[in-house]
């Protein structure tokens, strides 16, 4: 059973719903990512939520989603994708813990966030696809052997420093487009 579908039998249920230890530790390692990037939504843990103040924040905090969709959707750039798929899901999360003050439409930012965390790899892949072409596009572009094999090199360090937040999936398709990389005058080619 999946996170969501326990809380939502956790309200729904004349019983007390028993959260695992794996359910509780999700929601504590939420509740301290998101307070600690995002001081702003530490009321949504500390208070009983305010309806104006949902009514205040809501809104701001979905246009941050959906211009951090647009952005995860068209960017070429690792950096960008992974802080702001990130931030998508920690303002989800502020979004989902005020559906009880408010309604959304035409879904829940729960639903949201399910669906969200589940495409990671998918979207991440995407992501690698996209940024590849773009990068295979400019080094086809390059007239010296050197510059076309900077040009790939800087392509796979720049999604170093975000190994630790991506798959095995996504991992194997970095290294996937690297095998498939021959040297060719010093330079590089692909199959």
């Amino acid at each position: 059973m999946g996170l969501l579908q326990s809380i939502r039998q956790a309200f729904s249920e004349e019983t007390p719903y028993e959260f695992s230890s794996e359910e509780l530790e999700q929601m504590e390692s939420d509740k301290a990512r998101v307070i600690e990037r995002h001081p702003e939504c530490a009321v949504l843990w500390e208070t009983r939520i305010d309806k104006q103040y949902a009514s205040i924040m809501a809104p701001q905090w979905l246009r941050i989603v959906k211009d951090s969709v647009a952005l995860v959707n068209k960017t070429k750039s690792p950096d960008v994708f992974f802080k702001r798929y990130d931030l998508i899901i920690d303002y989800l999360i502020c979004l989902s813990k005020l559906e009880t003050v408010i309604s959304f439409t035409p879904r829940n930012p729960s639903e949201d966030l399910k669906r969200i965390r589940d495409q990671r790899i998918e979207q991440t892949d995407i992501f690698i696809c996209r940024a590849y072409e773009n990068t295979m596009e400019a080094v086809s572009k390059l007239k010296t052997p050197e510059g076309r094999a900077n040009k790939i090199d800087t392509f796979f360090a720049a999604f170093e420093p975000y190994t630790k937040m991506m798959d095995k999936q996504n991992i194997d398709t970095l290294q996937q487009l690297k095998d498939q990389m021959l040297p060719v005058d010093a330079g590089f080619e692909t199959l």
